[in-house]
């Protein structure tokens, strides 16, 4: 079995060639600092450029670190998903591959967890992210307070966190194929908080967050975390349904009260109601099913790997 480690360091790539080598440097000089024994785990995300072959270059000199290798590219979340399950360590830690997280910054979070905490997120103290990444770490931070009803309104989520490495076993046998990390960790614990980092401007390349990044986020988040949709769906079937009733029966009064209505149409008009009102009212507890049923069974490989190396 493989020795464990202090700490692991968690960093998904794509397309980052022209960070790596700097980044690997400054993580291992922080780390014989910090006197911790540690492995880095770089999770290529399937990268276009030259930077798997860059890792592996740079894995021929250092034994600490851990690559792999891909099938195709299944973004961020699962990326680090595949980092976890290939952890041994007390402590993990996960950050971006492009340089705007300071890895001298490390010692900061871990300081902070040894305070009693599993989980401490990294609070940037002024960001360098776009208007639009901005806009959507804003929205995503209310849909996590609304779904997961977070009790603490002033949490900040990063991507540069630590936990404990008992929260990561915790998470590891998650199956689902959006998962999304700090939704798990919430609701592996509550023993969270903020320490304040750096967030520097990018130095290589262009980031890859965009509008539709967003809103697929947000969809993945409010779909695979709660069952709003579908209650939203089963209840507008219920307010279809009672007016539907309403309707139908107000239609029946008439004829019998009136007889206004021509023959047959009453009959027609109250069959069709009720038969909506039903068909909802049957909608509104199957969906709720199917949604229970799918957090059951849904059992989806996450990721193939192509290679790893050690």
């Amino acid at each position: 079995m493989e020795e464990k480690k202090d700490i692991s360091i968690v960093i998904p790539v794509y397309n980052s060639e022209n960070s790596l080598e700097e980044l690997t440097k400054r993580i291992d000089k922080v780390m014989s600092n910090l006197q911790k024994s540690y492995q880095i785990v770089y999770v290529n995300d399937c990268s276009t450029d030259n930077s798997y072959e860059t890792l592996k270059r740079i894995r021929a000199g250092n034994s600490n670190i851990t690559i792999i290798d891909l099938f195709r590219n299944y973004g961020q979340p699962i990326a680090t998903m595949c980092g976890f399950n290939h952890c041994n360590s007390d402590y993990v830690v996960t950050m971006d591959d492009d340089l705007q997280q300071d890895p001298e910054d490390i010692p900061i979070l871990y300081n902070k967890i040894l305070e009693g905490f599993d989980v401490v997120i990294g609070e940037y103290s002024s960001k360098k992210h776009s208007f639009i990444r901005n806009i959507g770490s804003y929205v995503i931070r209310g849909l996590i307070r609304w779904i997961f009803k977070l009790k603490d309104k002033n949490l900040k989520f990063t991507s540069y966190r630590i936990m404990r490495g008992v929260v990561i076993d915790h998470i590891k046998g998650e199956s689902s194929i959006y998962p999304y990390i700090s939704g798990l960790l919430i609701s592996a614990t509550n023993r969270i908080t903020n320490a304040v980092v750096c967030h520097n401007e990018r130095k290589y390349g262009t980031s890859s967050y965009k509008l539709s990044t967003l809103i697929a986020l947000s969809y993945n988040l409010i779909v695979n975390y709660s069952s709003i949709p579908l209650k939203l769906v089963g209840y507008v079937g219920l307010v279809i349904s009672v007016f539907s009733l309403c309707f139908g029966s107000y239609f029946m009064i008439k004829k019998l009260l009136l007889g206004s209505i021509p023959a047959g149409l009453t009959t027609i008009i109250v069959l069709i109601s009720f038969y909506n009102a039903l068909i909802f009212i049957f909608l509104f507890f199957l969906s709720e099913y199917v949604y229970r049923i799918i957090k059951e069974v849904s059992q989806k490989k996450q990721y193939v790997i192509r290679e790893v190396v050690k």
